[in-house]
């Protein structure tokens, strides 16, 4: 014991604070494997702590409720923008015989809400795809929500994530595949609204001859079919958004990526 002393001094005398892995390997670098719950306690700013020790009652309490708000606001910038959408067109043609994409109607929405267009889009997908009955079911995060509509069985998600309310979307999604006795599907790096986009689904498994829409099969399709539209979706939109196109050409691919959004959740939500 004399000796493990001798080496604590030692380590408690370095200059500054040293990582704990530091601290551990001087230590045992005799072999003396007993100094480890010694320099733990001789050293407690050391351990990792919780994030409820870092963050005091009170304020944990506000900032669940301004999470809960502001989930509140992006449903009803959701809503919103699906409603313009659904009837812009009709008054704009009547007034102007103007057409209107869904671009434009979401940078105008975020025009007058203070965020970009892209994350307009996003919270009007989620919106769109979760109906007002789902979403009182679930007290969960926004983001989960986000998570939730890129898979198989979007309420399993959201019930791992309302079991788990400490718990983050990472590891709801990891629990999700778990269960699901699934391979999580890789993403490739954001492209600049700060959402990942799915595997392309060049590595996925295409169908066999003779396999149909049916059966088993169904799952391993539709995760084919839908990163391979959310792929197409994606740099469609990019590449028009970059290259100075005509208005008639603009509007037309404009109604394109609607239909691939609607064929997208329409195979989705096919049971």
């Amino acid at each position: 014991m004399t000796n493990s002393l001798i080496d604590l001094d030692k380590i408690l005398s370095m200059p500054a604070p040293q990582d704990i892995d530091e601290i551990i390997a001087v230590a045992l670098k005799d072999g003396n494997a007993t100094l480890k719950d010694t320099i733990g306690e001789a050293l407690p700013y050391t351990k990792r702590v919780s994030m409820t020790d870092i963050i005091p009652e009170e304020y944990q309490m506000r900032l669940m409720a301004l999470d809960d708000a502001m989930s509140r606001c992006y449903w009803e910038i959701g809503d919103i923008a699906d409603e313009i959408i659904k009837n812009i067109n009709t008054v704009q043609m009547a007034k102007t015989g103007k057409y209107v994409t869904n671009k434009d109607v979401f940078e105008a929405i975020g025009f007058f809400c203070h965020r970009s267009g892209r994350t307009v889009r996003y919270y009007h997908e989620i919106a769109k795809f979760f109906s007002p009955d789902v979403r009182s079911r679930y007290d969960v995060s926004f983001a989960v929500w986000g998570e939730a509509r890129w898979v198989d069985r979007p309420e399993l998600v959201l019930e791992i994530a309302s079991d788990n309310p400490q718990w983050s979307v990472d590891a709801v999604r990891i629990e999700y595949y778990k269960q699901m006795n699934q391979e999580p599907p890789k993403a490739i790096p954001p492209r600049g609204d700060g959402e990942p986009v799915r595997d392309s689904g060049a590595e996925m498994p295409l169908p066999e001859e003779g396999e149909q829409w049916t059966g088993e099969a169904q799952p391993r399709f539709k995760r084919v079919l839908i990163a391979k539209l959310e792929q197409t979706i994606d740099d469609l939109r990019q590449t028009a958004d970059r290259i100075p196109l005509p208005t008639s050409i603009r509007t037309r691919i404009g109604d394109v990526l609607i239909e691939l959004q609607e064929i997208s959740l329409e195979i989705r939500r096919e049971g």
